[in-house]
């Protein structure tokens, strides 16, 4: 199965001032898929959901393999 690099964005609801993102490498068919895993992965680590849902973690990009963030 193909490995993806997936950013995506906190929802502003738990954000400062400033935007947050968070970083995932998933396995996946595609990169939509890749964006959905990354998605649900990102809601499940949350502690508190208070009502999120996974789309509220906006996609801003998806990669090809495991890339690393220097």
């Amino acid at each position: 199965m193909p490995k993806y690099t997936v950013i995506l964005l906190y929802p502003d609801s738990m954000t400062g001032s400033y935007p947050e993102t968070y970083f995932a490498w998933v396995d996946a068919s595609d990169p939509i898929v890749a964006a959905r895993v990354a998605q649900v992965q990102a809601l499940r680590k949350q502690s508190y959901k208070g009502g999120l849902k996974a789309d509220d973690f906006r996609v801003l990009y998806v990669f090809e393999g495991h890339q690393i963030a220097v």
